[in-house]
């Protein structure tokens, strides 16, 4: 399980946290940026029309689910209120995700709320 430190000081726009091997920042400087394949879709229109993206979103809720944890909670009971918290009080709208190897936008938070919350699976490791 990666730190909240870790967590907190790497972006999910220029690190790959499906490697199994990015446990440090020193892991992530050695191996150097690897930028989301839609950075430049993101950056050009997630303003402008409002879309949120899933993994910045899920990248923080993974720091969140690591606090609850450090409070007693499982990593199960922490995600699943994190996710319940999101969908209480998170704004709706548009979302990147990432489906079937390409990304799209969907048009509701309930839609993106399983590849938010298996994101942020993915960032704790």
């Amino acid at each position: 399980m990666r730190t909240k430190d870790v967590i907190s000081q790497l972006s999910p726009c220029d690190n790959d946290f499906s490697d199994p091997n990015l446990q440090t920042i020193g892991d992530a400087r050695r191996k150097g940026p690897v930028y989301c394949s839609n950075v430049g879709p993101c950056e050009q229109r997630s303003e402008r029309e409002g879309i949120s993206c899933v993994r910045r979103i899920g990248h923080q809720m993974a720091g969140f689910v690591i606090e609850r944890t450090k409070g007693g909670e499982t990593r199960s009971q922490a995600l699943s209120l994190e996710v319940q918290n999101y969908l209480d009080s998170g704004p709706d709208g548009k979302f990147w995700t990432f489906r079937n190897g390409k990304w799209t936008i969907v048009n509701n938070k309930r839609q993106a709320m399983g590849d938010i919350s298996s994101f942020a699976e993915q960032v704790i490791g």
